[in-house]
């Protein structure tokens, strides 16, 4: 079988959308003929834990957890001021440094004794790029495959003085250089890569563009134990955390007069690791108590998919301030779920274009207060006269399943 050894520090049972990524290309490629070897840490460093995450991961998967000292994690435990504040000035890439000196002792010792000759490292976190970077100078002829899921080093405003930034930016410029492919999850972030880094030599020929998707199967699964929804609430569900930057408030804000009008029945779940943020948002509208609304932490992603699927609308937030070229992992499962997206995203980027292409829902300016209530209004009277409903472009959603896309992977890595 070919080889291929994988470095991440998010694998399952960790939690969250990033971790997928990795163990969906690890379950297809299995199927393909491929022997995936996987470095990561053991199962007590992730603070979100989901078990179901795990079923995607064959028996004869090598899966090599190793143990370090997790310093910054128990920091944390004890203050997030300091814990935030130490790796801010003394952590160059990220708080994983730790992580790096054993996993590239395992990873040696691996690519020796299995003869593996391709390498596939992801991040977030960075430092997992400097793991392949040192294997790139122990291994001359290891091929290796950096996956960007996220920027680096885009902007200095995330770091605390300009030589953190320089020092930052010279280490993802090694890494772009010595890579021998590099991928990322879309077309702008990949414009970002390669205007950022005009002097590397063919950067911009080692570049491919892999999204994230949804597993079709997984949803298969929830569909056949779904029976048809007969809701007696309007119900609305926000999978996912929120930030600043996809902040819910401009659409509670605009809906409100509807949350507070018992003549309109509504249910609006927000789910996810999001319950400190959203009461904060809730109070400060006044909404706190308010009977309609719904706040849910981490819940596991079999059950997350059995929400979506059992919603009437699904919630997307992306602010305009956030850079180009963002999707957010949630929105692949969005698009397969048979369920119409209310799309609180720029326009004119890639998010709304993905959902205009597969007619899956309607874009709304996320800072436009007066639209939102317009769009949210039409949708509801749709609902209760049972005529809301999308018809989606199935030929260009399932382009973005997790079958698809590895045999995306799979291409490149017989490129190499």
């Amino acid at each position: 079988m070919k080889k291929i050894l994988f470095i991440c520090y998010f694998f399952p049972p960790a939690g969250g959308a990033g971790v997928q990524r990795v163990s969906k290309f690890i379950k297809y490629l299995e199927r393909f003929g491929w022997q995936s070897f996987i470095i990561c840490p053991e199962e007590d460093v992730y603070l979100v834990r989901d078990d179901t995450l795990l079923e995607d991961i064959a028996k004869n998967i090598s899966v090599n957890r190793i143990k370090f000292f997790e310093v910054f994690l128990k920091l944390s435990k004890v203050s997030w001021k300091l814990y935030n504040f130490f790796t801010k000035w003394f952590c160059i890439p990220d708080d994983k440094k730790t992580f790096m000196k054993e996993a590239h002792k395992r990873a040696c010792n691996l690519i020796k004794k299995e003869k593996i000759k391709i390498l596939f490292t992801t991040s977030f976190p960075c430092s997992t790029h400097l793991v392949g970077l040192r294997l790139k100078d122990n291994f001359p002829n290891l091929k290796w495959i950096a996956d960007f899921r996220d920027e680096w080093s885009e902007t200095k405003e995330k770091f605390p003085t300009s030589w953190h930034y320089k020092k930052n930016k010279n280490l993802e410029k090694e890494v772009l250089k010595k890579a021998d492919k590099i991928i990322t999850v879309s077309e702008p972030l990949k414009g970002v890569f390669i205007n950022d880094f005009p002097e590397i030599k063919n950067l911009k020929t080692r570049f491919r563009v892999i999204t994230n998707g949804f597993d079709l199967e997984d949803f298969e699964k929830v569909f056949e134990r779904t029976t048809a929804k007969n809701n007696k609430d309007f119900t609305i569900s926000y999978i996912g955390t929120v930030y600043n930057k996809q902040s819910p408030e401009n659409f509670l804000l605009g809906i409100k007069q509807f949350l507070e009008d018992e003549r309109y029945r509504i249910k609006i779940r927000f789910i996810g690791a999001t319950s400190k943020a959203i009461l904060k948002i809730l109070k400060k509208l006044g909404l706190k108590n308010n009977s309609k609304i719904e706040v849910l932490d981490y819940v596991n992603h079999k059950d997350v998919l059995k929400m979506i699927v059992s919603s009437d609308l699904l919630l997307l937030i992306i602010g305009k301030s956030i850079r180009k070229g963002v999707y957010t992992g949630k929105i692949f499962e969005y698009i397969a779920s048979k369920v119409p997206i209310f799309a609180l995203v720029p326009k004119h980027d890639v998010a709304a274009e993905l959902i205009r292409k597969t007619r899956t829902g309607v874009i709304v300016d996320p800072e436009d207060k007066k639209e939102i209530r317009n769009f949210f209004l039409d949708l509801y009277n749709k609902w209760k006269r049972r005529s809301l409903s999308i018809n989606p472009n199935w030929k260009e959603i399932n382009k973005y399943s997790r079958e698809k896309l590895t045999k995306d992977l799979e291409r490149v890595l017989q490129s190499l």
